[in-house]
């Protein structure tokens, strides 16, 4: 079903963010210790890149959970049409031996 593959793939990626935010922990730490270090004049520098660091992972993030939550109400979409499927199918045989 494309709505599994669409879960894995879901789930692949959110292992992989947890892998790079280890990462995204080491740019942050070396942010610091540049800053500590830096002329004044770098310092804005060092800063606006590590903002966008920040803004990009925090988009990416949301990302992440937005596709996440529609694929769980794919799911229980799909399987409340698979019980009314169900349903109408057990009604059509309960009604057959009626006959």
């Amino acid at each position: 079903m494309n709505v599994g593959l669409s879960l894995r793939t879901v789930q692949k990626f959110q292992e992989e963010l947890r892998v790079q935010q280890t990462n995204l922990d080491k740019i942050r730490y070396l942010a610091e210790e540049i800053l500590q270090s830096c002329h004044p004049n770098a310092v804005r520098i060092v800063k606006y890149h590590l903002t966008i660091t920040q803004t990009r992972w925090e988009q990416v993030s949301v990302l992440v959970h937005v596709v996440q939550q529609h694929n769980g109400n794919i799911r229980i979409t799909a399987n409340a049409h698979g019980i009314q499927v169900v349903n109408s199918l057990y009604r059509a045989a309960w009604n057959a031996d009626a006959v």
